[in-house]
């Protein structure tokens, strides 16, 4: 990796930017500040330095021996003045380092008013007597006085006036922030911040009241559209209170606010069918050219105004804000799934007796319709069906909707049925059809995976089989997996010639009354009743029924089960659905939070309707459980600035900006008189930077200058950023390298590591590694365990890295034969988060099936950030198998985040990038989890580079597509999902043609580059012309190519109508496919580029030759990113 070279010449020891030790600011634990522990490896490098510094006066390379010694003790202890001064002392003569471990050691030794007592030495730093370090601590330590003070008088309050102290205080801990990373020492001053903070509480009640109010004014104005919003936001929030898993506080109590809510909805919807007249047919919306439906599917984007369509037949009735594609889709398809199950059930209950399908593209679109369970994926409710699509494809909603509508069936002709009979049905139903166009089921299907996942629960055992069929599981959703063996079990078990239990099958189900007293009785009694072979008792069948899902485990296949591997139609070919409606912005939904989602847009609604209090107050609300919107920020500034509270609107824009760098400035802000202490301090910065620019220490006066800088953009000002400094080997530019985890570790919950979860499952060394999936240091010989137990653990630091750029560094050792886990990266809450997943070992050996074990050579590692729109953008996600070359039992990673990107390398090998798909930093704070086995996490290191990362960014950084560089050799791998720069964007995306420049020593062929151009271009208008595709156009060509050329390639392109820009290059380096690639066929053909709105570069693929069609990587991006968002 690139940023090894930098190790050799940049040892990393400064602390001027230390991160703060948590998300709330907090104080420092008293060891990052004391010096090393009698018999630790950090004592010993500490006496081991002193002797270096001491035999330094007759040894000038002791000097260098005591700096690597001492990074060591750093590495554990950043914060123990002795530590500082002894890394000033072997500094020797360089005044620059001197200076900068001068700053250091007055940052971590002063005292809350900035004091302290300077070693003698130490007073004398760089050139002569320097008063700086001194001051700038007593500056610094103001600052931070004044900004608590400040923020102490931010009170709670309501409405635009309440929200704009809480977003006041929220920018004060912010620069607090700022101010803590140059002074640890100031943690105890700078935690009243967090205490200030926590005095503002979510507005529910505020928020809640003027929904209310709005609905109760629509209802009387006949105001559809935002009666509608109001009431479905308003039972979106009474869905979430009665979450029995909701996360965060308790909510308040909203049944008697449900009850209302509920008849006013269903008021308004009737009003709104009479309004909206007669659904459109499937052959009126098939009709549609492209910009009909276009703006067909802008108009209907909402439930105030849906779209609506009819089945062919007028069985169904089909309202949707999904968009054209859906719609059509839905209504064209819904009847041959009813058909079928009409099939199934051997008639059809719903004769004259019309469904009504309601297809919602979110989770909090389920809320909103009354959805029972958060990660319900659909519901039935009478004649009612309710789904969720987003990027899908309709014969996958066809699986979603037959699920649904079985539902509807049984609670026609079986009312009254067990949920693991519904559930199990609807499950096999969902998935016994190959085609929405077969008209029946396919029998004896089965899918093994589901019933294996039975098994693997447990559902074997009559104990947990009891809780099943008597209602009594503490999961529900067992039910689909556990109900749906049973089902399968009971309809289709046959051990002889005739099957034991589907006789007694619909006199369950039709006399199913029978049992809501005694669910296991009657249960005993239809199939537990010792006839034609079936067992005599429950326990037997519980032993029948563990035999039949023993016979589905993958290692060990029951010869019996080859009945059920039954070959099904294909279905129809077809792709994605693309409507922006369709194409989730969301993280994979998980137990959400009181008004996750719905505040936001209760914020929205509110702001339209002119109730700026509570809109503000909405959006407070949606500060404490979403994530952070530059939107909404935006317009909370401008709610801020129409109530007269200026100071309040432009820190929200700091906050906007500091977390969304493509935001505009707008010049500096004025700061309140009693945060002038701020401004003294970023002007003591600037004037000790220009004195040491005088007295050429180029390190320090960068360090500081760059301080300045970044201090005052929270208040806007633009400072000069300075030029950067060589590399000096006596110092770094940041803090040194550092142990993660100096504050301690937290045993934390995590999406998908929390249903085996063993409390406690982890433990430190006295030499700082950190063991995740056992509670003990492992007993025996030998390199493994051979267990390798299927538990959850998750434990992450207490310390908040903070945004910006920075780097992780450790060695995974591995202690069980067969391990899973995950690294996470800026957790902020468990289904918030980054992780590099990875799986390692022999697992046929783990569990026993094999009793050699193979040699580790190799895991499989991948990126993820939970998006649901990750999985379906090809690219997007990295995963790769890394080859060691060798047996080994152990690998390195090395994880380099900068700002929103996240760059791996395990083992050396590069893995990929992940880019956030808001384009927001990744921060948060870093853990380990384990699934199954157990490792050793060994020397996890964080490294702070925000200052070196821009200072030396040509050793550190991994580099993008630069149209303004020459470049070295790369390939599309590794420059997928990295930032683009010097290509035009586009709101929907940009279309590039990259005409690569002659190989070194080559002279540019004029004709060549326009022939190039010309016809790539003309096979780009060839494979666009179907789609109409609204993507900004541009031709990258040589910057070596003179006027002449360039105009003859304009005229060749078809002059400035042509829909092509052009845009000059100066990238001259080799482009590969794959790193390993020696070239691609044609020498230097020109390449097909989707750069997505956000500048990050999606796709990328050779476009030479006879290619004539849009390449599918390339158009899928297009076609996600066409469609036109709303009011834009």
């Amino acid at each position: 990796m690139k940023s090894s070279a930098l190790r050799a010449v940049l040892p990393c020891f400064l602390l001027l930017h230390a991160p703060a030790a948590a998300q709330e600011i907090g104080v420092p634990e008293p060891a990052t500040r004391a010096l090393p522990a009698e018999g630790s490896a950090e004592q010993r490098a500490w006496k081991a330095a002193l002797e270096e510094l001491a035999a330094s006066a007759s040894d000038p390379e002791a000097l260098t021996r005591a700096r690597s010694h001492l990074a060591r003790v750093a590495w554990r202890h950043p914060h123990a003045p002795e530590v500082l001064e002894a890394l000033f002392r072997a500094s020797g003569t360089d005044a620059d380092a001197r200076a900068l471990w001068a700053h250091a050691w007055w940052g971590a030794a002063c005292d809350a008013k900035g004091k302290g007592k300077a070693p003698k030495e130490l007073a004398a730093s760089a050139l002569g007597e320097d008063a700086f370090p001194e001051r700038l601590a007593a500056t610094r330590a103001e600052a931070l006085r004044a900004l608590v003070a400040w923020a102490q008088t931010r009170k709670p309050a309501k409405g635009v006036r309440g929200a704009a102290a809480y977003l006041e205080s929220l920018w004060a801990r912010e620069v607090g922030r700022a101010l803590m990373e140059e002074a640890p020492a100031l943690a105890e001053t700078a935690s009243a911040l967090d205490r200030a903070l926590a005095r503002f509480e979510p507005p529910w009640s505020e928020v809640i009241e003027a929904l209310e109010a709005e609905l109760t004014r629509a209802l009387a104005a006949k105001d559809l559209a935002n009666g509608i919003k109001a009431a479905r936001l308003l039972r979106g929030l009474c869905a979430q209170g009665v979450f029995q898993d909701l996360k965060g506080p308790t909510p308040p109590d909203l049944s008697k606010v449900s009850q209302r809510v509920a008849s006013a909805l269903e008021r308004l919807r009737a009003e709104l069918r009479a309004k909206q007249g007669e659904p459109l047919s499937v052959d009126a919306l098939d009709a549609m050219e492209r910009e009909e439906r276009e703006r067909f599917s802008d108009e209907h984007r909402d439930f105030a105004w849906p779209g609506i369509a009819v089945s062919p037949e007028g069985l169904y009735r089909i309202e949707t804000s999904c968009g054209h594609a859906t719609l059509l889709g839905a209504a064209d398809t819904v009847e041959r799934h009813h058909r079928r199950l009409v099939d199934w059930y051997g008639k059809d209950p719903f004769v004259g007796r019309p469904g009504l399908v309601r297809i919602v593209p979110e989770s909090f679109g389920l809320e909103e319709e009354g959805a029972p369970f958060w990660w319900a994926g659909g519901f039935q409710g009478g004649d009612v069906t309710t789904v969720k699509f987003t990027c899908g494809t309709i014969e996958g909603l066809g699986r979603t909707l037959t699920h649904e509508l079985t539902h509807r069936f049984d609670g026609a002709i079986y009312p009254g049925l067990p949920a693991w009979m519904m559930e199990g049905r609807a499950v096999w139903t969902g998935g016994a059809y190959g085609s929405s166009f077969d008209t029946s089921f396919t029998p004896g299907h089965a899918s093994f995976g589901g019933i294996e996942a039975a098994f693997i629960k447990g559902y074997g055992d009559a104990g947990k089989l009891e809780e099943l069929v008597t209602g009594k599981l503490r999961d529900y959703r067992d039910n689909y997996s556990a109900g749906y063996a049973l089902w399968v079990y009971l309809s289709t078990w046959e051990p002889g010639a005739k099957r034991l239990f589907e006789p007694k099958l619909l006199t369950f189900m039709t006399e199913v009354r029978k049992g809501l007293g005694n669910p296991k009785g009657w249960f005993e009694a239809c199939f537990c009743d010792g006839v034609d072979g079936r067992p005599k008792d429950f326990a037997s069948f519980a032993q029948g029924f563990a035999t039949f899902l023993r016979g589905f485990y993958w290692q060990s296949l029951a010869p019996w089960t080859e009945r059920y591997q039954v070959k099904m139609s294909k279905p129809p070919s077809e792709g994605y659905v693309y409507e922006d409606e369709a194409w989730s912005w969301e993280r994979e939904r998980a137990e959400p939070w009181f008004g996750q989602d719905q505040a936001s847009f209760a914020a929205a609604l509110l702001l339209a309707r002119g109730n700026a209090d509570a809109a503000a107050a909405a959006y407070a609300w949606a500060r404490t459980v979403d994530e952070w919107s530059s939107e909404e920020a935006q317009s909370l500034a401008a709610l801020c600035e129409a109530k007269k509270l200026g100071e309040a609107a432009w820190m929200t824009r700091e906050l906007d900006r500091a977390r969304s760098p493509w935001i505009a400035r707008s010049g500096p802000r004025t700061l309140p008189t009693a945060l002038a202490p701020l401004a003294a301090h970023v002007a003591a910065l600037e004037e000790a930077a220009a004195a040491y620019r005088a007295r050429s220490l180029a390190g320090a006066s960068y360090a500081l200058a760059r301080r300045a800088a970044l201090l005052a953009r929270w208040w806007g000002a633009e400072l000069p950023d300075p030029a950067p400094p060589a590399a000096n080997a006596a110092h770094a530019l940041d803090l040194p390298a550092r142990r993660l985890g100096l504050h301690g570790w937290v045993e934390d919950d995590l999406t998908g590591y929390e249903e085996r979860r063993v409390k406690e499952l982890w433990y430190e060394t006295p030499d700082a590694d950190l063991f995740v999936g056992r509670k003990a240091p492992r007993e025996g010989t030998g390199g493994f365990d051979r267990a390798s137990h299927q538990r959850d653990a998750f434990v992450r630091s207490r310390e908040w890295i903070a945004a910006g750029r920075y780097t992780l560094r450790l060695k995974v050792h591995f202690t069980t034969s067969f391990n899973s886990g995950a690294i996470v990266l800026g957790y902020g809450r468990r289904d918030r988060n980054l992780r590099l997943h990875f799986s390692a070992g022999d697992f046929l050996y783990a569990i026993g099936q094999k009793e050699e074990l193979a040699a580790l050579e190799s895991v499989h590692v991948s990126l993820h950030g939970l998006r649901v729109r990750d999985g379906h953008l090809g690219g997007a996600l990295s995963s790769r198998n890394v080859d060691f070359g060798r047996p080994t039992s152990s690998f390195e990673v090395v994880l380099w985040v900068d700002g929103a990107r996240a760059h791996a390398w395990v083992h050396g090998q590069y893995i990929g990038t992940y880019h956030t798909v808001d384009g927001q930093p990744i921060e948060g704070h870093i853990g380990f989890a384990m699934g199954q086995g157990a490792v050793r996490i060994e020397a996890p290191t964080v490294e702070r580079l925000d200052l070196s990362g821009g200072a030396y960014e040509e050793l550190l950084a991994p580099r993008g597509f630069e149209l303004d560089r020459a470049g070295a050799k790369t390939s599309m791998v590794e420059l997928a999902n990295r930032a683009v720069r010097g290509v035009p964007l586009h709101a929907r995306g940009t279309l590039a043609i990259f005409v690569q420049a002659p190989a070194a020593g080559e002279a540019l062929d004029r004709r060549q580059v326009v022939v190039s151009a010309q016809r790539a271009a003309d096979r780009l208008k060839t494979a666009i012309a179907p789609y109409a595709l609204p993507q900004r156009k541009i031709v990258l060509f040589p910057a070596a190519l003179d006027e002449a050329g360039r105009a003859e390639l304009q005229a060749k392109l078809g002059g400035a109508e042509s829909g092509f820009e052009l845009v000059p290059h100066a990238w001259t380096a080799d482009l590969r496919l794959t790193p390993q690639d020696d070239g691609i066929g044609d020498d230097r053909p020109p390449f097909l580029l989707f750069v997505d709105p956000a500048g990050v570069l999606r796709a990328m693929t050779p476009f030479s030759g006879g290619v004539k069609v849009l390449p599918e990587s390339v158009k899928h991006w297009c076609f996600v990113f066409r469609q036109r968002p709303s009011g834009s």
